[in-house]
């Protein structure tokens, strides 16, 4: 009995004094990141502005990332892909998307430097990351309500190679005439032009009357090849301390559009009844957006054999060509002649289609019976006479 008291007991010590291994959950590497280049903007009165940032995912899954954006009372601020406010995005494994931040002040804000605070978390709450950007806001100075600008469509849609006209109306409402200075910022490579509404003519400022108001078209043009997305753009008139600005966004879509043609580009194709023969086609993407699932398919005669290798193109980029080559057969019994066959490129926004002339020829086989029967019938023929002829 003392024995097992004393085991008893030196075990209880023994578990008092053992240090105990606590361990602690590893976190896996965050595999989202959030960036912006604008980490310090600068808002001026009733100014709205637009910060662009990106959302990457690092992993190797499809990642569900909630937002919640934090900022002071009087700004308002969103989060939006082109025109929609988002609170949740959806990012695939080793994509990118690039939102914008809109920050409008109200009234009731006053002036001083705030920090508005992006945040990610995943369904189940776990925080994957977060953004700040410092914002120095600073009240309108004196009379830069005196001009007005003002448009009934700010967001303009269009493809690549578009030339997007935003017509603006601007009015002095002071009692002075003043001489304003029109300019635009906006993503490099885009170049912006003024003209007076239903005039030609390029301006660089614009005089107004006291109480005047005139309308403007002002032109965005993009550069070559630009990319399919969203742009943003401040146009500003300035005179002086009076100053006004109105926010400008296009939105660009890629040009789709595929193309098809033989390696030679030629039309015609010569065939034998019974034997197979390859054309080369080329299939191009003539637009500026990526061409996805390149689908190919025929429209042949009755019992021909048409196979495309080959049968689907997953992706192709912007003037990007591929080789596909098709092999046609007609049938063995197929007659000579001229026979129409319709190859087809399409995706779910373009498509292209182009018709080959295949002439058939007999094998030369055929040929040799057909000339030893038509020689025999002949002879037959011929000795048919010369009996007839002795009788």
């Amino acid at each position: 009995m003392k024995v097992y008291r004393i085991t008893l007991a030196m075990v209880v010590i023994a578990s008092l004094i053992t240090p105990v291994l606590i361990v602690s959950p590893v976190h896996a590497q965050p595999v989202i990141t959030m960036k912006t280049n604008f980490l310090g903007v600068e808002i001026e009165g009733a100014d709205r502005i637009f910060v662009p940032l990106e959302i990457r995912n690092q992993g190797n899954e499809v990642q569900e990332v909630r937002l919640r954006v934090e900022a002071p009372n009087g700004l308002s601020t969103k989060l939006q892909d082109r025109s929609y406010g988002l609170t949740s995005v959806a990012v695939d494994p080793g994509e990118k998307l690039e939102l914008s931040l809109e920050m409008s002040p109200s009234e009731e804000l006053a002036a001083g430097s705030y920090t508005v605070t992006i945040r990610a978390s995943s369904p189940q709450g776990l925080d994957l990351g977060r953004l700040s950007i410092n914002v120095n806001y600073v009240k309108a100075r004196q009379g830069s309500s005196a001009v007005d600008l003002r448009t009934t469509y700010p967001v303009l849609k269009a493809p690549s190679g578009t030339v997007f006209v935003y017509s603006i109306d601007m009015a002095n409402k002071s009692p002075d005439e003043l001489s304003f200075d029109l300019s635009a910022t906006g993503p490099g490579g885009w170049r912006v032009a003024f003209k007076p509404a239903f005039e030609d003519k390029q301006i660089s400022t614009l005089r107004l009357k006291g109480g005047e108001s005139k309308g403007l078209d002002v032109q965005l043009i993009p550069p070559e090849q630009v990319p399919p997305g969203t742009y943003n753009f401040t146009m500003r008139a300035a005179a002086g301390g009076v100053r006004s600005t109105i926010d400008l966004q296009a939105e660009v879509t890629g040009i789709f559009k595929v193309s098809l043609k033989t390696s030679d580009e030629r039309l015609n194709v010569g065939v034998t009844a019974g034997q197979e023969q390859i054309v080369t086609l080329i299939v191009e993407n003539g637009g500026t957006a990526i061409l996805e699932n390149v689908r190919l398919s025929s429209d042949k005669p009755s019992e021909w054999s048409l196979k495309f290798e080959p049968e689907q193109l997953d992706r192709l980029e912007p003037k990007g060509t591929r080789q596909v080559e098709v092999k046609i057969k007609p049938p063995g019994n197929a007659i000579a002649g001229d026979y129409g066959v319709g190859l087809t490129a399409s995706t779910s926004e373009s498509s292209e289609t182009m018709r080959l002339r295949a002439t058939v020829s007999t094998p030369t086989t055929f040929g040799l019976v057909g000339v030893a029967v038509v020689a025999i019938a002949i002879l037959a023929m011929v000795l048919a006479f010369i009996r007839l002829g002795r009788r």
